[in-house]
């Protein structure tokens, strides 16, 4: 079982892009929504999904799960501060 991540991160998280991975978690091409209030990705490894992205008009959030279930979130005004906040556990 490898747990290396296949995509890299090209963009610094200051363009406020959405990043490849997050934490050794590959974003899902197919898990993509946007619509008028906010815009999602999914971030998996070994074919769970462990984090959620999403970004607001002003604001995101991240959401980490385990076995299907919410056990942590992130919210702030930049992505930088929100990658920190969840990541330092």
């Amino acid at each position: 079982m490898d747990q290396h991540p296949k995509l890299h991160n090209n963009d610094h998280f200051s363009t406020e892009n959405f990043p490849e991975v997050i934490a050794f978690c590959d974003r899902a091409s197919n898990s993509h929504i946007r619509n008028d209030r906010e815009e999602r990705y999914s971030y998996e490894l070994n074919g769970n999904v462990i984090y959620t992205l999403k970004k607001f008009i002003n604001q995101w959030e991240l959401e980490e799960s385990h076995n299907n279930t919410i056990i942590r979130i992130s919210t702030g005004r930049n992505l930088g501060l929100v990658l920190m906040q969840a990541l330092r556990f």
